[in-house]
């Protein structure tokens, strides 16, 4: 999908979902509705190979692994 629509167009719209979902899930009102947010989170996730990609395209291939444990410490922490 992002090949056919653009990288970064696709990241930005997968971000949005992602918060929003985020946000809506601090005030879920019951428990259905917090898991049906959870799962919109996690198709918001569906980011990070997308990242992956941005971050091989625009860094050169030494800097590579520094900003991949980035991203992985991120996910740990639960950060987005």
């Amino acid at each position: 999908m992002a090949d056919s629509y653009g990288r970064k167009k696709v990241l930005l719209i997968t971000l949005i979902i992602y918060f929003v979902a985020v946000f809506f899930t601090s005030m879920a009102p019951t428990y259905p509705i917090l898991i049906m947010l959870r799962t919109i989170q996690g198709i918001g996730l569906s980011i990070n190979p997308i990242g992956y990609t941005l971050l091989r395209e625009k860094l050169p291939p030494r800097e590579w692994p520094v900003a991949r444990e980035s991203l992985h410490q991120h996910s740990r922490l639960g950060l987005p």
